[in-house]
């Protein structure tokens, strides 16, 4: 009754096809699945034509393992009753990766990677790419290596090449794996994706402990501007504190003052000292404004660095990725950032 197919398009997703067997119309269709819509639910109600298939779009905004519960309502515009059908359809990890030929894939070849070295069979690989990607003929992977593409490398060793297309971000993906001296390398430009892929891969394979290199220039440029204007940032956020801390003295001061003028009745000076603090703060108020400016892009600055710290560690796996946080928050709190992108890209 429902099929999924994937769709290599740019803007286009997942693409799960609905039939009835027996040609009555379908009015609309509920799915229902955990972490994989934003809502509750999503909603498809056919326009136009009445017909017994209905195509449903739709992309998963994280790679998690779903069950997908589908109810239809079929049934003829003149009936006053439409008839429920229920079926469930099994989303592996991975269902936005499409596997596609090496042409398509050198199109846009992606600059970013991790490497490392993974000592394990074939056949275990093979297995977890069957689990959690669908677009994958599990027969031919199984008997037919020219599907993986496990060629001879230059050296006379086998390796073994995957291609894969993200309908979520229009992005290659490239699996290589150098056979005789176990070099494993996913170039992918989503770190995020990276990660999961690892993740699961390792905790598939019952890899307890991973080494990599993690190469994204993207992010690592930018963790390097962060690091940079840090130190500039702190000055800024230590020099706008002590300009307030000393107009909030001399705004005492000047309240003081317009107390004892009042007391001696001196109105003039008293209106003189009053109009003063109303300019004072004003200038306390746009101060303050920029002073937290100044924070949140600290702050900003900070979490973003926390955010880069987890995920790259999640491409490591067991004491090396516990390794990586631990030196990098000790870095943090010696102040000594500028470590971090070496830290980010080749582990501990």
């Amino acid at each position: 009754m429902s099929e999924i197919s994937g769709a290599i398009r740019e803007r286009e997703s997942l693409c799960l096809r609905l039939t009835l067997s027996n040609e009555v119309p379908i009015r609309a269709a509920l799915l229902f699945a955990e972490g994989i819509f934003d809502s509750e639910c999503y909603t498809v109600h056919p326009n136009g034509k009445e017909s017994a298939e209905l195509n449903v779009n739709f992309c998963p905004a994280k790679n998690v393992f779903a069950e997908l519960f589908i109810k239809v309502f079929a049934g003829y515009s003149i009936e006053r009753q439409l008839r429920v059908f229920e079926v469930n359809q099994v989303l592996p990890r991975f269902v936005t990766f499409v596997q596609i030929d090496q042409s398509i894939a050198q199109q846009k070849p992606p600059e970013c990677f991790v490497s490392f070295r993974l000592q394990s069979r074939i056949d275990q690989l093979r297995l977890w790419i069957c689990e959690n990607f669908v677009f994958v003929d599990e027969e031919k992977l199984q008997n037919e290596p020219s599907l993986v593409s496990e060629s001879e490398g230059n050296d006379g060793g086998k390796k073994l090449q995957l291609y894969f297309f993200c309908t979520r971000n229009q992005e290659m993906l490239y699996i290589n794996w150098d056979l005789n001296s176990g070099e494993f390398q996913f170039r992918h430009n989503d770190i995020q994706n990276v990660t999961d892929l690892i993740q699961s891969m390792c905790a598939n394979m019952n890899v307890r402990e991973l080494r990599s290199r993690a190469h994204f220039p993207y992010i690592l440029a930018n963790v390097k501007n962060i690091v940079e204007s840090m130190d500039e940032r702190y000055q800024v956020n230590e020099r706008l504190s002590s300009e307030m801390v000393e107009r909030i003295n001399f705004v005492r001061e000047c309240v003081v003052r317009a107390e004892d003028m009042l007391v001696i009745r001196d109105f003039s000076d008293a209106r003189k000292l009053y109009g003063r603090l109303t300019i004072l703060n004003k200038e306390l108020i746009g101060q303050k404004t920029v002073r937290m400016a100044a924070r949140k892009e600290l702050l900003d600055g900070l979490k973003l660095l926390n955010v880069s710290i987890d995920q790259f560690a999640r491409l490591r796996v067991g004491e090396p990725s516990y390794s990586l946080i631990k030196e990098c928050r000790k870095a943090i709190a010696n102040d000594n950032l500028e470590a971090l992108p070496k830290l980010f890209e080749f582990g501990v």
